[in-house]
C-alpha cells in the first residue's frame, strides 16, 4: 500500500494519458471520412465510368471493354462534377499527348460531358 501511495501521482498521470489517447483516437476516427471499398474510374477516350475494388494498380488502368489503358480514377465534387485528382496530372498529360484523351480537360482535370 505504501508503494501505491508513493506513486499515486505517477499512476494518475498514466491513467490521464491513456484516457486522452483513447479520446483522441475516438475523435479522429469519428471525423475521418469513410472510404468505400470501391474506386470510380473514367475512360478518357469513351467517357464511360467504371467501378473497381480498391487496390493498388498501375495507371492508366485497362478498360475492360476496349482493352486500352485509358482508365484514370475520378471522384465527384460537391457540385456534381467528375474530376481527376491533381496527382494524376502526368497520366492525363501523357494520354493527351498520345491522342487518347477526349473527355478530361488537361488544365482543370474536370471531366467534360461532351468529347472534344
Amino acid at each position: 500500500m505504501e508503494a501505491v501511495k508513493a506513486n499515486a501521482g505517477k499512476i494518475a498521470l498514466v491513467v490521464v494519458l491513456i484516457a486522452a489517447a483513447i479520446a483522441l483516437f475516438a475523435f479522429q476516427n469519428a471525423e475521418a471520412p469513410k472510404r468505400s471499398g470501391q474506386v470510380e474510374y473514367i475512360c478518357v477516350k469513351t467517357g464511360k465510368t467504371f467501378w473497381f475494388k480498391r487496390s493498388p494498380t498501375v495507371l492508366p488502368r485497362e478498360n475492360p471493354e476496349t482493352h486500352e489503358k485509358t482508365l484514370v480514377p475520378c471522384h465527384q465534387t460537391e457540385d456534381g462534377q467528375l474530376v481527376i485528382d491533381p496527382r494524376q496530372r502526368a497520366v492525363i498529360q501523357q494520354l493527351e499527348k498520345n491522342g487518347l484523351n477526349k473527355y478530361v480537360d488537361p488544365e482543370t482535370l474536370v471531366v467534360r460531358k461532351n468529347p472534344q
